[in-house]
């Protein structure tokens, strides 16, 4: 519990820090890192399986979807979006040519899944970041108190409603399942998880998200209130589907760089359901208004 706190007070002012830097470029680089991180996590865990995931190019198509992510023009635009794909899936067939023992399908599978999995999820906060003024325009989404400079960014506080929200509701589950669980949620992926627990976390997630959306953001009150049920939903099954993972793959975590957490990709699993969800509902909710 004690690393679990330290962990927070060191991590949670850098990425106020970086997500209120004016532009989003070093936010972009901060995610992008983590991203890295995560994916070499789970390339190692893979290898240890005896799987040779093509390293340099789950990175390469890691890196170029993240900074593709922070180039779009616009909501719901990504150019270069199918040349990067097509290239990455092309590049790995014939990478894998060039080997004495191939295995393209589990090894080139292995390899996009991961960047997809640790690259294009990640995105989902670069283009919250970068593109969350204009998703909340529409809506009547604004800041509801002048706040100074960098801290007036929209884009900024709609990635912190996501981040807060979601962990606001790990922390609920985790607290409210050592208090109050019986009931196992799924005890065949994830024995320590209780019924619960996941009540407690998506109260405390709706509660984050009508604070954050509904009184700082000013958003309609249902729409902030469908936020937070989604990652009051979303993010205990984003764990589960790590905690998955890891049982396939035979390791107690991806990594040790968080104390209390374990890996990044530990650490991350929840937001990297939660952020696409939470983009893809403004998007939509932005067609409407605007179409409807």
């Amino acid at each position: 519990m004690l690393q679990r706190v330290l962990s927070s007070l060191i991590g949670l002012p850098l990425l106020v820090f970086c997500v209120f830097w004016h532009g989003g470029l070093p936010f972009t680089f901060g995610i992008a890192a983590v991203s890295l991180v995560a994916l070499g996590e789970f390339y190692s865990a893979c290898r240890k399986q005896g799987v040779r995931p093509l390293s340099w190019l789950g990175t390469v198509t890691a890196v170029l979807l993240l900074f593709g992510a922070y180039a779009a023009e616009r909501p719901g635009t990504g150019r270069w979006l199918d040349a990067i794909l097509a290239g990455s899936v092309l590049a790995g067939l014939v990478g894998e040519l060039a080997r004495t023992e191939r295995a393209p399908v589990k090894e080139l599978g292995t390899t996009l899944f991961g960047a997809l999995y640790a690259g294009w999820l990640f995105r989902f906060l670069i283009l919250l970041r970068t593109q969350g003024a204009a998703l909340l325009a529409p809506g009547g989404g604004r800041l509801g108190m002048p706040l100074p400079g960098p801290l007036a960014d929209p884009g900024a506080w709609v990635v912190l409603l996501v981040v807060f929200s979601t962990w606001a509701c790990d922390t609920g589950a985790f607290f409210s399942g050592r208090a109050f669980g019986k009931h196992k949620l799924a005890p065949l992926i994830s024995p320590g998880k209780t019924v619960e627990g996941a009540v407690g976390g998506m109260i405390c997630a709706l509660a984050v998200a009508l604070g954050v959306g509904g009184m700082l953001l000013r958003l309609d009150l249902r729409l902030a209130g469908v936020l937070g049920v989604l990652v009051g939903v979303l993010a205990p099954v984003g764990d589960l589907c790590e905690s998955a993972l890891k049982r396939e793959l035979g390791v107690k975590d991806f990594g040790g760089l968080i104390p209390g957490h374990g890996g990044v990709l530990d650490r991350f699993d929840s937001l990297l359901f939660t952020a696409p969800v939470v983009y893809y509902v403004l998007l939509i909710a932005n067609w409407l208004r605007v179409n409807g």
